[in-house]
């Protein structure tokens, strides 16, 4: 990846290991508050867009440290059921990994 250096490189292969499936695989770089945020983010990017089709996307709120709080509409979420449900599963896998996820 011409242009990137070798640490930038590095954070952005672990980036694309883990915005998918499992978080135990992460869990080396998960105590790097900087790094958990990223990853947090790009989650929830590819997790809204599970279709791969375009979407009305809604006005999602995040906040990352010790604890993870994201808000999503209770609207918008009733009218997409299968995203509640990978939210709920992504806020189990991040509990599980020993950040607390809340849901509002």
């Amino acid at each position: 990846m011409p242009g990137f250096s070798a640490g930038e490189q590095r954070d952005l292969a672990l980036l694309v290991l883990g915005c998918r499936g499992r978080l135990a695989k992460m869990e080396p770089v998960l105590s790097d508050p900087r790094f958990r945020a990223r990853l947090i983010a790009l989650r929830l990017a590819v997790l809204f867009h599970h279709a791969r089709r375009a979407i009305t996307t809604p006005k999602v709120g995040l906040k990352s440290g010790a604890r993870i709080r994201a808000t999503v509409p209770a609207r918008w979420l009733k009218a997409h059921p299968l995203t509640a449900h990978l939210l709920e599963r992504e806020r189990d896998e991040w509990t599980a990994a020993g950040y607390p996820m809340s849901l509002g």
